[in-house]
């Protein structure tokens, strides 16, 4: 089994053997005994193959999954990986481990991308937008909380977390509680009823203001009087 060997080596005997030519004459001896001679320098100098188990391991160790890293840095593993030769012999055993010592660095420098902090941005950008001065204390503090405990920096693997920060603070936001305005509907904006929705003008502290029912997202909400001079107490955005 000449498989342990080197193809160069393995080859030199293959030719040896496939150069006898028999059925020589006696008077043709010495060209018998260089054939032989052949065939055992060539076995002798067969050359066994060096050692890849080191290269295997390195490249078993490989993460399965390389799109949550940077693609230089995954560059980097992959032309590791194709740099090395197969098939040298035992006396190159020193090249093959490099090829290893060359694999695993590559992968230990491995490194992630960024989480996508995109949520993240949307939702504050909704808390800078907010008219503090409409909400309770209370409520507002829960936004202040939700965007405080954003963490900025995090990789890909930590996704998950970035979107948990995203989600509070639009949970936060939905539960936003507008401030108790008390006052009662002075007109409604129909002429031919008295029902009406979503605006209406209403005396608060004694003043006429015209009053848009919207909720934190500046959609209009549907608010229905029975009588044009109902008396309401507006306590959060339902």
């Amino acid at each position: 089994d000449l498989s342990a060997y080197t193809a160069d080596s393995a080859k030199a005997v293959n030719d040896a053997v496939a150069a006898v030519v028999y059925g020589k004459l006696k008077t043709e001896q010495e060209a018998v005994n260089a054939m032989a001679k052949a065939i055992v320098d060539a076995v002798e100098a067969l050359e066994r193959l060096a050692d890849y188990t080191a290269v295997e391991d390195a490249i078993d160790a490989i993460p399965a999954d390389l799109s949550i890293y940077t693609d230089e840095t995954v560059k980097a593993v992959n032309d590791a990986v194709a740099a090395v030769v197969y098939g040298l012999g035992a006396t190159q055993q020193d090249v093959v481990n490099g090829y290893a010592a060359d694999i695993n660095t590559a992968v230990g420098k491995l490194a992630e991308k960024d989480a996508d902090y995109s949520a993240v941005t949307e939702a504050l950008g909704k808390v800078e937008a907010l008219n503090r001065a409409l909400y309770t204390e209370a409520s507002l503090a829960d936004v202040d909380y939700a965007v405080s405990q954003v963490v900025e920096g995090k990789k890909i693997s930590e996704q998950e977390a970035v979107n948990a920060m995203a989600a509070a603070i639009n949970e936060a936001l939905g539960n936003l509680k507008l401030k108790p305005t008390e006052g009662y509907v002075q007109e409604t904006t129909s002429t031919d009823t008295p029902y009406s929705t979503n605006t209406f003008t209403i005396k608060v502290n004694g003043r006429p203001n015209k009053i848009r029912f919207v909720d934190v997202n500046n959609t209009d909400l549907t608010v229905t009087f029975s009588r044009p001079r109902s008396v309401i107490t507006v306590v959060e955005s339902v």
